[in-house]
This record gives structure tokens, sequence and C-alpha cells, in this order.
């Protein structure tokens, strides 16, 4: 996958919460809400078409949409849509600190199993990498520290969804979160070298 096409999936992950966003601004809570859905079924079928399958972040991303939306419309408060990126936050950093915790790191797992996907010219490099110890160490690590990261994106996340508006929220979910990523990958490469 290239670098444009990786940009657009980073991008249509956030398109259905912008999208209530913007909606919400305009319109009604109601409209706001039936656009999510169907911008996240938009993402789902996106993915499907490009990958041939759904993943299960896909599915549980979709899912959690769906069942948080119609919470929201039947409470009549957007408050359980805007906590779905921090359950979903939640629930990654337990399965990451988890799968630490039993000696089953998940991202080296995912690396080791995923590397064939990576562009031709890089998959004898990754491959080269997966045999060195030390960047074996950092994958280990950042499953550790991107889990604790995750648990302040979900705190981060919570706290804007009850205290910020809409667009603070939007920030943190989907700029905050990559950030958060970002910094846990650099805290493990620190702690390992």
């Amino acid at each position: 996958m290239g670098d444009n096409s990786t940009f657009f999936s980073l991008f249509l992950g956030l398109l259905p919460l912008l999208a209530f966003v913007i909606v919400d601004a305009f319109l009604s809570m109601k409209s706001a809400l039936i656009t999510t859905v169907v911008m996240a079924v938009i993402e789902a079928i996106w993915t499907y078409v490009t990958f041939k399958e759904l993943d299960s972040v896909t599915m549980f991303t979709l899912v959690s949409v769906i069942v948080m939306t119609l919470i929201s419309y039947k409470k009549q408060t957007p408050i359980f849509l805007k906590l779905q990126p921090a359950i979903l936050s939640f629930v990654f950093a337990t399965g990451l600190i988890i799968s630490f915790a039993i000696d089953r790191p998940f991202i080296l797992l995912m690396m080791q199993k995923y590397n064939t996907f990576a562009p031709e010219q890089m998959e004898e490099q990754i491959k080269a990498l997966l045999r060195e110890d030390w960047f074996r160490q950092i994958l280990i690590t950042n499953t550790w520290t991107m889990g604790v990261g995750l648990y302040l994106h979900a705190a981060l996340t919570t706290v804007a969804a009850f205290k910020l508006g809409n667009w603070w929220w939007l920030a943190l979910r989907g700029i905050g979160f990559y950030v958060l990523i970002f910094l846990s990958t650099i805290i493990a490469r620190v702690l390992v070298v």
C-alpha cells in the first residue's frame, strides 16, 4: 500500500466523527448521528473492497459506532457516541498491556505476521530487522508504551467528551490519537536503546 492510500486510510477512519461534528454544527443531532453511521458503513465497505476482508478492528469500530449512535439517539444526547473512541482506546490499551504481560507482545506478533504486506522493496528490510534482537525489543516495549498511550488517549477523550466542545473533542480524538501513538513509539525506542 502506497503513502497516499495509507494517508487516505487514516483520514477515512476519522471521517465518520468529522461528519458528526460538521453535521451537528449545521443541522440537528439526529442528522449528525445518521450521517455518522452512514460514513462508518462506507468506511467498512472501502476497507472490504481494498483489502478483501473486514479485520476485527474495523468490525469492532463499526459495531461500536452503530451501538453508541443508537444509544445516543435513544437518550437524545451525543455523549455516548463521543465516548466511543475512548472505549475503543481503553479496550485496545487493555489488550496491548495483557499481551505484554503474558509475553505475547501484540505489536511484535503483528509485525511478524503481516510483514509481507509491506511494499516489495521493504519486505526484505523488515524481515532483516525482525531478525535483530534490538528491533524485536523495541516492538515488545512499544506494546507496553502504546498501551499506556492509549489509556491516556481514552482519559483525554473522555474529558473532552464531557467538558469540551465538539471540535476540541475531535482534535483530541483524531490528532491526539496519532500524537500519542507516535510518542509511545519514540519512548519505546528511547527505553530500549
